[in-house]
């Protein structure tokens, strides 16, 4: 929404292993969400980054080239084997490291990203971005990764520095079904990024208040980043607001309830229980 408004060019995940096969071999032994001292520490993943922003629209959501078919059709467990956990990799100083900009992109770009969230900082340093971290209500997006048939997430803190730095003072339960470990891995990211997005003082904003008004919530948000929006992007709104599947992002309105109905209410006091550990 916010390429369309400004009229950039979209860079879509970036870093996701499981729909670019650049991504997959740059994370190799990373994990899915590289932690911020891995991040540092692997030229790989920074190489992918500066690919992202030379080369926007290898990164384009309609790209149909034969390899990217080929990782899309894989299992997502099999992905996953191949990604991996290395957490001894990192051993760099995040307090203290010199962070070197990437080379400015050749045209302005937007960058859709959820896998950095544990290494956001560091990502954003490299791009000499401006930051909008999107917040969302966490049992909506857990209901929708239990949709991610194979995906089994990994436990993120298994990590010392995601530990240290990310769930210190929190209880780490024992995790027993795959619902709980997406919950855990859910509410561990929201954690990360959205203390980064404090001491940054990024801009935040809320999904379900742009949800409830959405003409007016994008031009606030474009506005708030001292760009214009004109009216093409009321119309690519009006476009989406239409029946969609999967992780589409067209939605009706009877559409925006059906997270509830995907798991029982026993699931979703196990989802709670997980969260609250989150909660102060």
């Amino acid at each position: 929404m916010l390429a369309c408004a400004t009229q950039r060019t979209l860079v879509m995940e970036p870093g996701d292993a499981y729909r670019w096969p650049e991504a997959l071999h740059a994370k190799h032994g990373l994990g899915d969400y590289p932690s911020a001292p891995n991040a540092l520490a692997s030229v790989e993943f920074k190489k992918l980054w500066q690919m992202a922003i030379e080369e926007p629209r290898r990164f384009s959501v309609g790209r149909q080239d034969v390899e990217t078919l080929a990782l899309a059709r894989k299992p997502l467990d099999v992905t996953r084997r191949w990604v991996g956990t290395d957490y001894s990799r990192g051993r760099t100083d995040t307090a203290n490291a010199t962070v070197h900009r990437l080379a400015l992109p050749s045209e302005d770009i937007v960058v859709k990203c959820v896998n950095a969230s544990l290494c956001a900082e560091v990502v954003a340093d490299w791009l000499g971005a401006t930051v909008i971290v999107v917040t969302r209500d966490l049992r909506k997006v857990v209901s929708s990764w239990t949709l991610l048939a194979g995906f089994e997430p990994e436990e993120l803190h298994a990590d010392p520095w995601v530990r240290e730095h990310v769930l210190k003072g929190i209880e780490i339960p024992r995790l027993t079904t795959r619902l709980e470990k997406i919950a855990w891995t859910v509410a561990t990211l929201h954690r990360s990024l959205v203390a980064a997005s404090r001491r940054q003082s990024w801009l935040t904003v809320s999904y379900e208040q742009l949800l409830a008004d959405p003409h007016s919530g994008i031009v606030e948000l474009v506005s708030s980043c001292g760009m214009h929006c004109d009216d093409r992007v009321h119309a690519f709104i009006d476009s989406r607001q239409q029946p969609g599947t999967g992780f589409e992002t067209k939605r009706s309105s009877e559409q925006l309830r059906r997270w509830q109905e995907r798991l029982t209410a026993t699931e979703w006091m196990q989802v709670d229980a997980v969260l609250g550990h989150f909660a102060a």
